[in-house]
C-alpha cells in the first residue's frame, strides 16, 4: 500500500529459547455431538550457544478466562536448532465461532517464561458443489463488501479502531464477510472480524509478474513471492474469521500459460502451510483475455 510503515511495528525481545513470531498455530481437527479436538503447534527456536531443555506448558481458557485444557510437553533443542511441539486437546461441550455466534478461546503458550497468547474459535468450514459453502455443518451465504486498505480521510494508516470501526457499521448494515482488497488484513482488523462474527477472504497480491505501475511489487514478486504468502498464513491462520484465502487480485497474466503455473504453485503453497481452508483468486475475465 504505497511506501513506508503504515502499520504497527513490534520489537521481539526474547529469551535464547523463544517462541518464533507467530509461532503458535491452532487448528480445528474435528468438531463431534460432544467435544471438539483442537491441536496446538508451537514452534520454538534455541539462538543460545548450548543445549537447551524446555517445557512448552499450554493452557486453553473460554471467553470467561476459566480453563479447559491443559497440557505439558518437553523439549530439547541443541543450538541453533528450530523445533515443533504438538499438542492435542479435547474440548468438551465447546461453543463454536460462526457469524452469529463469534465464541473465542484463548490458548496461553509458556517456555518456562513469559505466555505467548493466541486467542482462536473452534469451527469447521467446508464447501462443495451440491450443498455450497457451510460452518459448523450449517448453510452460509456470504453479504460481503471489498474492504481497500485505507481509512477515508484518516489515509493509509492502519489505526485499529478505526479498522474496528468499520467492522462494526459493515455488521450493523447487515454484511456478513468481507474481501481484503488487495492485501493482507491488519491484526486490529481481523481481532474486530473475530470478535463481531465477520468472515473474511484474505487476499494476498494486487500483482504476479506482470506490472500495473512502473515501479509496482511486480518488480519483487518472483523473490519474495513464497516468503510474503508463509507470513501472511503464519500472521493470520488463528483468526476463526479467516475462511479462505485469496492469491491475487485482477491479475493480468491469469488467462494464460505461465500464469495458471503461478497460480497453481501459490494454491499448493498456501494449501501445504494451512490445509484448513479454501484458496481462491479474484478473477476480472476481460483482464485475462487481453493479456492473451
Amino acid at each position: 500500500s504505497g511506501a513506508g510503515l503504515h502499520r504497527p511495528v513490534v520489537l521481539h525481545v526474547d529469551e535464547p529459547v523463544h517462541v518464533v513470531p507467530d509461532g503458535v498455530a491452532v487448528t480445528t481437527v474435528r468438531v463431534e455431538d460432544d467435544q471438539a479436538v483442537v491441536d496446538v503447534v508451537t514452534t520454538m527456536r534455541n539462538a543460545g550457544m548450548a543445549t537447551a531443555t524446555v517445557v512448552a506448558e499450554t493452557v486453553l481458557r473460554d471467553a470467561d478466562g476459566g480453563e479447559v485444557e491443559r497440557d505439558a510437553t518437553p523439549s530439547t533443542l541443541a543450538p541453533g536448532e528450530t523445533a515443533l511441539v504438538r499438542q492435542q486437546f479435547y474440548v468438551q461441550r465447546p461453543r463454536l465461532w460462526s457469524p452469529d455466534h463469534p465464541w473465542l478461546y484463548t490458548a496461553q503458550v509458556s517456555l518456562d517464561g513469559a505466555p505467548t497468547l493466541v486467542r482462536f474459535g473452534i469451527r469447521t468450514v467446508t464447501v462443495d458443489p451440491r450443498k455450497g459453502l457451510r460452518i459448523n455443518g450449517e448453510p452460509v451465504l456470504l453479504r460481503g463488501a471489498c474492504l481497500h486498505a485505507d481509512n477515508g480521510p484518516l489515509g493509509a494508516a492502519a489505526i485499529g479502531r478505526a479498522d474496528e470501526r468499520r467492522i462494526e457499521l459493515l455488521k450493523e448494515a447487515g454484511f456478513n464477510a468481507i474481501r481484503t482488497a488487495h492485501n493482507p488484513a491488519s491484526p486490529a482488523m481481523l481481532d474486530a472480524c473475530d470478535r463481531l462474527g465477520m468472515m473474511v477472504m484474505d487476499e494476498a497480491f494486487d500483482m504476479w509478474t506482470r506490472f500495473k505501475t512502473p515501479y509496482d511489487y511486480a518488480a519483487d514478486f518472483p523473490q519474495w513471492w513464497a516468503a510474503d504468502l508463509e507470513a501472511m498464513v503464519a500472521k493470520d491462520r488463528n483468526h476463526a474469521s479467516v475462511i479462505m484465502y485469496s492469491i491475487g487480485n485482477e491479475i493480468a497474466e491469469v488467462g494464460a500459460p505461465h500464469g495458471a503455473r503461478w497460480a497453481r504453485r501459490m494454491a499448493e503453497l498456501v494449501r501445504a502451510l494451512d490445509p484448513s481452508r479454501l484458496v481462491t483468486n479474484g478473477i476480472n475475465p476481460f483482464l485475462a483475455v487481453i493479456d492473451e
